[in-house]
């Protein structure tokens, strides 16, 4: 019977659950900088339909007399932009600035935008701090054709690369495979790689009943890092352009994702042509 069961991707055209960039400053964001930010996001954001909900930063006050603490706002905190569905978003934080898209269809759409907002956003805070790392994230999704007795990992994931631990497979249902590492590209340089896999039960969109499901996600993270140990103080203090840093790690994530499906799928998502 499993002769003829299969995995699907969530999508007909591709297996994207969700797509994530992020941009991490090396020192946070002063509030007086995070509302300028905030009073040029907010014709940014409505270009592309998204509005603003505030996230303001909570603490409290105590009273000295009677020793009773009182909820107070205390800064801007966060900001996030979303459309309406919330399928599309934008966290701002003193720390970062996060994309999000749920209904991820290809690259150029998905970087387009964000570096429609980052190009207005980031010459605010330059001079003050740096983009000392990006990351990109992709969450692919499969669904298996029938049940937990017919389910066979082998019809989906590559066993030639190393790229998962294979003794989960012990399981008999759900299982978890968390694999990562570092390669360095200098002193005060290096990059995060991860390649997580997850067998859960879950739903298909659009429908109630769960069935078997893997999530593979795939994350990069380059980083400049300040001297330790000695080592002299990086020539590079940041990111200058982290639209094309993503669209490098776009591609790298592409080549990772190869070696943990089988070619058969990664055909079957397009997965090879760089629009994707």
């Amino acid at each position: 019977m499993s002769a003829t069961m299969r995995f699907d991707p969530i999508y007909p055209a591709h297996a994207i659950e969700r797509c994530s960039a992020t941009l991490i400053f090396g020192d946070p964001i002063t509030e007086k900088l995070l509302l300028k930010m905030r009073a040029k996001a907010n014709a940014v954001f409505s270009s592309l339909q998204m509005v603003v909900q505030s996230h303001p930063q909570m603490g409290f006050e105590i009273n000295p007399q009677t020793g009773i603490a009182t909820p107070k706002q205390m800064g801007v905190g966060s900001l996030v932009y979303s459309n309406t569905d919330r399928t599309l978003s934008c966290v701002i934080t003193p720390g970062a600035l996060i994309w999000n898209n749920l209904r991820y269809a290809r690259w150029q759409p998905f970087i387009g935008q964000m570096e429609q907002v980052v190009s207005q956003l980031l010459p605010i805070v330059s001079d003050a701090v740096d983009v000392v790392s990006v990351k990109l994230e992709y969450l692919d999704r499969f669904y298996w054709s029938g049940d937990w007795d017919s389910f066979s990992i082998g019809k989906l994931l590559r066993s030639d690369k190393g790229m998962w631990a294979e003794a989960a497979i012990k399981a008999k249902r759900e299982w978890h495979s968390h694999v990562g590492w570092f390669d360095y590209a200098s002193a005060n340089e290096r990059t995060l790689i991860n390649v997580n896999i997850d067998v859960v039960s879950a739903a298909r969109p659009g429908e109630e009943n769960a069935v078997p499901s893997v999530g593979i996600l795939t994350l990069l993270q380059d980083q400049i890092f300040t001297a330790v140990d000695g080592a002299q103080a990086p020539e590079q203090a940041g990111y200058t352009d982290p639209i094309s840093h993503l669209d490098k790690q776009h591609l790298v994530l592409k080549d990772i994702l190869a070696e943990v499906i089988l070619p058969e799928m990664a055909d079957r998502i397009t997965l090879n042509p760089p629009s994707r």
